[in-house]
């Protein structure tokens, strides 16, 4: 198996009492591209803020080449 540039399991993020993502997984294999689609209020802008270290995740990990999002955010 290729090594992972994003996996993320579980994710979840929560504004108030409505959930964003809810129990999200998605892996992206090395030298893969991704797009994101889906319409209004599906969670798009969310994953990628989460993705890029803006906002954290509730619960669920989320990794960027094996650094994890939360624990080495300084680092991705």
């Amino acid at each position: 198996m290729s090594e992972l540039a994003i996996e993320v399991q579980g994710l979840c993020r929560r504004y108030g009492s409505r959930w964003a993502l809810h129990r999200f997984d998605l892996a992206v294999p090395k030298g893969e591209i991704l797009m994101v689609a889906g319409p209004n209020g599906a969670g798009k802008s969310t994953l990628l803020r989460v993705l890029a270290t803006i906002s954290r995740p509730d619960v669920g990990s989320a990794k960027i080449f094996g650094l994890d999002l939360v624990g080495q955010r300084h680092r991705v």
